[in-house]
């Protein structure tokens, strides 16, 4: 069986059946610290949880957003990465 590497979450805020975005987030980076997550919601940023800062265009994207939009902040996580 091929394993395949995970190197980035998009996940939305508010999700189904009382699952929050961050709590995801937290669980799968407690797996793998390195784990990148953008947020989304059509909600606004501060209805999230206080404990992670959601900084749009940084690790948010509000909804609704184009295909172009979300590539643009993926290849700025990335490439904050490498030169960082």
């Amino acid at each position: 069986m091929e394993c395949h590497r995970i190197d980035l979450l998009l996940t939305d805020i508010v999700m189904p059946e009382g699952t929050l975005g961050i709590e995801l987030a937290q669980l799968l980076q407690a797996e793998k610290p390195a784990l990148k997550v953008i947020f989304t919601s059509g909600y606004r940023p501060d209805i999230a949880d206080k404990r992670i800062e959601l900084q749009e265009g940084i690790n948010f994207l509000a909804r609704p957003y184009l295909p172009p939009k979300l590539a643009q902040i993926i290849r700025k996580i990335f490439d904050s990465e490498i030169s960082g």
